[in-house]
């Protein structure tokens, strides 16, 4: 996303900012991107599942994370919102799709996440 869409737009009708795009451009700014490389060796979980996709209308979302499992030691967290994987944005798929890209990943992932940092703060 460039920094213009995220920058506050002028009102239409005066110079001032507009307070609801003022609010949303400093919520957008309060989010971190990470990425988290995950590798196993054979059959081995990855530790965590998925819920939402484009047929649910809800982004795909981290809603468990198995204690000691691969990806909680490699610090994925529940409330993990999934927006790439190996590259590829999934934010279009649905959860189904987003699942077979995960069985067919092979051996190795990179997932993309969106963490919010204020709820994180006030845990």
């Amino acid at each position: 996303m460039s920094k213009k869409a995220l920058a506050p737009r002028l009102s239409r009708n005066s110079f001032l900012f507009d307070p609801v795009d003022f609010v949303f451009a400093r919520i957008v700014r309060s989010i971190m991107t990470s990425d988290i490389k995950l590798s196993r060796s054979g059959d081995q979980p990855w530790g965590f599942r998925l819920s939402g996709g484009a047929d649910f209308s809800f982004p795909l979302t981290v809603v468990r994370v198995t204690m000691g499992g691969l990806a909680h030691k490699a610090g994925l967290q529940a409330g993990d919102v999934v927006i790439g994987l190996n590259g590829e944005p999934l934010q279009q798929l649905t959860h189904g799709e987003a699942h077979n890209r995960l069985v067919n990943a092979g051996n190795d992932l990179e997932l993309t996440v969106v963490r919010d940092l204020i709820h994180k703060v006030a845990k």
